[in-house]
């Protein structure tokens, strides 16, 4: 097995990334609906259909790329670089959700302001809910990650260690 990980690790991994594909997919929701309530409440209750269904379409587009990117890539992502892996579907997500965003405003006659700062807020707040989750998925595999005396594999630095201690 690569650098001392057991059996229990790997399965340990292997749940905390299913959780962890799980919760994207409650950021997505949770996403949209801040999309559409911060659209809502800058337009208006009247005539907010077209900016709301643009806005969370757009949001909604990059969220879904972003949630599989995570789901079917982090089925064979080592823990290296699974962080590296959310970091890419999180900048596709703000990518294609800006794209919408750009498109939408150039060939449509919509409010640009409410348009503009509901997306902006629907992604931000699903920026955080994922760094969050991505570091709390990161963190507990961390304590249950190795088994051998080598933690780190026998060639890594540890961080903070003296090179004489190496």
């Amino acid at each position: 097995m690569p650098h001392g990980r057991s059996i229990h690790s790997q399965a340990s991994w292997q749940l905390l990334r299913r959780w962890h594909a799980q919760a994207s997919v409650w950021n997505l929701v949770a996403g949209v609906l801040a999309t559409a309530l911060m659209i809502w409440v800058l337009r208006g209750p009247s005539a907010v259909t077209e900016p709301v269904v643009i806005g969370t379409l757009g949001v909604l587009a990059g969220a879904i790329v972003g949630v599989l990117g995570i789901i079917i890539g982090g089925q064979s992502q080592p823990v290296q670089s699974f962080g590296l892996l959310v970091l890419g579907c999180g900048m596709a997500r703000m990518l294609i959700a800006a794209s919408v965003l750009f498109i939408a405003a150039a060939t449509t006659e919509l409010p640009r302001r409410p348009l503009g700062l509901g997306v902006g807020t629907g992604l931000l707040i699903m920026l955080v809910i994922e760094t969050f989750l991505t570091v709390a998925v990161l963190n507990r595999h961390g304590g249950t990650a190795t088994t051998s005396s080598e933690p780190h594999g026998p060639h890594t630095p540890t961080l903070g260690a003296e090179p004489s201690s190496l």
